[in-house]
């Protein structure tokens, strides 16, 4: 932090304010580490890949541009948005050190000036820098051309889930660790998104904490948990259209200790979740 002063922008912005900061003097930290790297890709932490992002980074690293960007591209019902966030989204960023060094410096430099969460001469945040970026920086930006490839709640509306190479899950939030508000922002998730794109995200980012919880249990009693709890299931309520529900299935069959582990911590979080469930549920039904 004090190598690239990073102490007092840490004490004078919000912890966001902070991380949007560090979207790009990630970019720096890594170039500087290994000199061996040419090219870098900064990617949102809430992006989930459902297809192979490598053929869109070799067409970057074979053109002759130094950055690589993605559009929000809107559905209409949104289209307003990119006056206050931006016709490009940081979510996936690519660089080249040497071709796209001055585009990447800048950046670092724009967003230790200033990188706030809110609107101000032009600006939001680390993201509306980009959008004078093909005309800051002539011949040197690649604009991905297919835009349905990346995909989030602002543009489900003029997509098709099938075409996501991935898929931004911006202003999902986790109400407890079962259960989920897909949309919080005021997007509204069509069911075909709930089964295809937020269905797989959640099953798969549960299952994952439970690996995390389950790796202090020894490797045979690991594998049982893992086995039994993989067989999960997604609730979506019809008059609760942006709630998921994540509930584990049940399995009488597995190991004395896996079931009596599995019921314990069922009940556990149910019991701390109902707060959390009743606040959800009465939000919803007031909309």
């Amino acid at each position: 932090f004090e190598k690239y002063g990073l102490t007092d922008l840490r004490d004078s912005r919000t912890p966001l304010e902070f991380f949007w900061t560090m979207s790009s003097f990630s970019l720096q930290f890594i170039f500087d580490l290994d000199l061996d790297v040419k090219i870098l890709t900064y990617i949102d932490a809430d992006m989930f890949f459902f297809k192979n992002p490598l053929p869109i980074l070799e067409t970057f690293e074979s053109s002759g541009t130094g950055a690589l960007i993605t559009e929000h591209s809107y559905s209409p019902t949104f289209a307003r948005l990119e006056k206050k966030y931006g016709k490009y989204n940081v979510q996936f960023v690519s660089v080249k050190r040497v071709v796209g060094n001055q585009i990447w410096r800048e950046w670092v430099a724009n967003c230790r000036n200033w990188c706030f969460a809110r609107h101000e001469n032009g600006q939001f945040g680390d993201q509306k820098y980009l959008d004078s970026w093909p005309n800051d920086y002539p011949g040197l930006i690649s604009v991905w051309p297919h835009p349905e490839q990346f995909q989030g709640p602002w543009n489900m509306e003029r997509y098709k889930p099938e075409d996501a190479v991935s898929f931004h899950f911006s202003s999902l939030k986790r109400i407890s660790p079962w259960i989920s508000e897909m949309a919080s922002s005021g997007y509204r998730v069509p069911a075909i998104y709930r089964e295809s794109i937020y269905r797989p995200y959640l099953r798969k980012l549960r299952l994952a904490e439970l690996e995390i919880a389950a790796s202090t249990f020894p490797d045979h009693i690991q594998k049982s948990m893992i086995r039994n709890l993989d067989g999960k299931l997604l609730v979506s309520l019809p008059k609760l259209a942006n709630i998921a529900i994540a509930v584990p299935a049940i399995s009488l069959l597995g190991a004395a200790l896996t079931s009596l582990w599995r019921l314990t911590a069922r009940l556990t979080m149910l019991v701390g979740d109902l707060p959390a469930i009743v606040k959800a549920l009465s939000k919803v039904w007031s909309r």
